[in-house]
């Protein structure tokens, strides 16, 4: 649930600052490594590329539910666009 509402906030950003502080679905605060956990299944399908310390890479795709695709999770879930008292992760 908290990486499809990361997914859905992708379009306003994918930098760790831009990240931080929010509250996943979850009730999980992102920090670093929260972040880093994300992000991982981005990478490791070259969908975030190039991210390094102090290096924000570069975002290949930004639609959710392509994204989801790519990874093979059934984005008709319902189940996963629970995100109860969470920050809306595009602001």
């Amino acid at each position: 649930m908290d990486f499809v509402w990361f997914c859905h906030g992708l379009k306003a950003g994918h930098t760790q600052r831009r990240w931080l502080g929010k509250r996943a679905p979850s009730g999980t605060i992102v920090c670093t490594r929260y972040w880093k956990s994300l992000s991982y299944p981005l990478r490791k399908v070259h969908l975030l590329e190039s991210v390094s310390q102090r290096r924000k890479g570069r975002l290949i795709e930004t639609d959710p539910h392509l994204i989801l695709a790519r990874l093979q999770i059934d984005a008709g879930d319902p189940e996963l666009y629970l995100w109860g008292d969470a920050d809306d992760p595009t602001a």
